[in-house]
């Protein structure tokens, strides 16, 4: 009779090391990316290998998230994406004889069945989209909010977890208010069309508030253009764009921040680690109410959850004029993160991956 994915591991690893292969499309810099290193570090009694198809999109992977593989002890592979359709050879190019593959999923190319049965790992599906129905034939599928429910419909839900987003609440302890003169407000992610709207400046430019500098921060294909549109509108001093900005210094840029300000353009965010991180760093927090966001964002609590962008002025102004209300909103905002701290999250998986493998 086939041997037991548990027996398998007990027999093979004498420490009783689960070993974990994490497959992701990218290593760029990105929320899900981020969560993929904290679970690695977290997981302390897993060895790790991570596969990823960076080079498939003409990129390379962020310095820091290979730095951080490499300092937890992972092992990395830049793959083809055809890796994923070679059933028969993708087993030894993506790992050795994993107990658990951990797929973070964006909506396309999911793993057909491991070509042998009495040697299949389990196979765990982390759904970072919103918008896509997920595949067939994983033994489990992790939701980041419970607004994914309707992707999973065709799942038998004994077979369906949420486990939110973490954040390193940590990395935030002795954030500094650091900030300019006057109010300012705040935002970082990528300046990708789904992320931002190309008319960001114009609607910001038309919000005329005084004694307020906007900080769009983070690059994409998008930035030019902004910048374009502030230089065009005269309002470049109070509208400033720092670029990408290194993980490292990303407690220092919210630290300078009175309010972080995330509206998109068409995005529908599951659980995003941006407004975590903001939470963590003390900051209230505007916001749309769409995806997620309200799984982090409480409506007069922490900050402000906008049904329309015609509330946006008159939210900024509340706050810009409401020293006390934004410590109020802030202090509750690192209560908000506290629940959602990166060592739950590790907790939640582990408990998982013993599951699916016993």
């Amino acid at each position: 009779a086939p041997v037991s994915r548990h027996a398998r591991r007990r027999c093979r690893n004498g420490a009783g090391l689960m070993r974990v292969l994490s497959v992701i499309e990218s290593l760029l810099h990105g929320g899900a990316e981020t969560v993929l290193v904290d679970l690695v570090r977290g997981l302390t009694a897993c060895e790790h290998d991570v596969a990823h198809f960076t080079g498939s999109y003409g990129a390379e992977a962020a310095p820091w998230i290979l730095a951080a593989l490499a300092d937890a002890g992972a092992t990395c592979r830049d793959l083809p994406r055809a890796a994923l359709r070679d059933r028969d050879g993708r087993a030894p190019r993506l790992g050795a004889d994993p107990d658990v593959v951990v797929h973070h999923w964006w909506g396309s190319s999911s793993f057909d069945p491991w070509p042998h049965p009495d040697r299949r790992p389990a196979f765990v599906l982390v759904v970072h989209t919103s918008r896509a129905q997920a595949p067939a034939g994983y033994d489990a599928y992790v939701l980041v909010s419970e607004t994914q429910r309707s992707q999973v419909q065709a799942v038998d839900p004994a077979r369906v977890v949420v486990i939110p987003n973490g954040v390193d609440v940590a990395r935030f302890a002795t954030t500094t208010s650091a900030r300019r003169k006057g109010f300012t407000v705040g935002r970082l992610s990528n300046l990708r069309h789904e992320k931002i709207g190309a008319d960001c400046v114009r609607m910001l430019a038309a919000l005329d508030l005084s004694d307020t500098t906007f900080v769009i921060a983070g690059d994409g294909p998008l930035r030019a253009g902004l910048i374009d549109d502030a230089r065009a509108l005269g309002v470049e001093p109070s509208v400033l764009f720092p670029g990408y900005v290194e993980r490292d210094n990303v407690p220092a840029l919210l630290g300078s921040f009175d309010v972080f300000c995330y509206t998109v353009s068409t995005a529908v965010e599951c659980h995003p680690l941006a407004l975590l991180e903001a939470c963590a760093a003390g900051l209230p927090i505007v916001a749309e109410a769409r995806g997620g966001v309200p799984d982090i964002v409480q409506d007069g609590v922490n900050g402000y959850l906008l049904r329309d962008r015609d509330e946006l002025a008159p939210v900024l102004r509340r706050l810009r004029d409401d020293r006390a209300l934004r410590d109020r909103m802030g202090a509750a905002s690192r209560a908000i993160a506290a629940r959602f701290g990166i060592e739950r999250q590790a907790a939640a998986y582990a408990a998982l991956f013993q599951r699916v493998v016993s």
